[in-house]
C-alpha cells in the first residue's frame, strides 16, 4: 500500500510518534512511489525550476540503499512507473507546471517508438547498459553528451 501523497505537510507529530495524515491517494502502487514522492514533491516546494532527473541523481544513494534492502537491483523501472503516474494525476488536476516536471522526467526514462516525433535512434547508447549495473548518474551522463546544449 501505498500513501501517494507521502510529504511533509502529511507528517504529523503525536506523543512523540508519527502519524501520517491525508490518506485518500492511498492505493497498491509499485515499490519506491512513496520515496520518489517524498523526493520529488518536497524539490519542487523549494525550488519549482529544478529538474526532477537531476533532484533524483542527488538522493541516488539514498535510493539505491532503499531498492537494493527490498532486493531490487534496478530502480529505473519503478521510476518511470511513479513519473507516468504522477505526469498523469497533475494532468488530470490542471497543474500544468507539476505536469511538465513529471512528463520531461517520463519522457526521458522512456525511449520513443519508430515513427514518432523522437525517433528511438535518439536514445541510442542511453540504454545499453545491463539493467543491474545501470545508474541513474551514468544516465544523466549519457543525457547530458546527447540531448543536453
Amino acid at each position: 500500500l501505498s500513501h501517494g501523497d507521502f510529504c511533509p505537510w502529511n507528517i504529523l507529530m503525536y506523543k512523540n510518534q508519527m502519524k501520517l495524515i491525508d490518506w485518500e491517494l492511498a492505493k497498491d502502487r509499485p515499490l519506491g512511489f512513496d520515496l520518489f514522492t517524498y523526493i520529488c514533491q518536497v524539490s519542487l516546494l523549494f525550488n519549482p525550476e529544478c529538474e526532477l532527473l537531476q533532484v533524483i541523481d542527488e538522493h541516488n544513494i539514498l535510493i539505491e540503499q532503499y531498492f537494493t534492502t527490498c532486493g531490487v537491483k534496478d530502480y529505473l523501472p519503478y521510476l518511470k512507473s511513479f513519473a507516468t503516474e504522477k505526469a498523469n494525476y497533475e494532468k488530470n488536476k490542471g497543474n500544468s507546471k507539476a505536469f511538465e516536471k513529471y512528463h520531461q522526467l517520463e519522457n526521458i526514462l522512456s525511449p520513443k517508438e519508430s515513427g514518432t516525433e523522437q525517433e528511438s535512434s535518439d536514445y541510442s547508447g542511453i540504454f545499453d547498459l545491463p539493467s543491474d549495473q545501470f545508474s541513474v548518474s551514468e544516465f544523466c551522463d549519457r543525457y547530458d553528451e546527447r540531448f543536453v546544449q
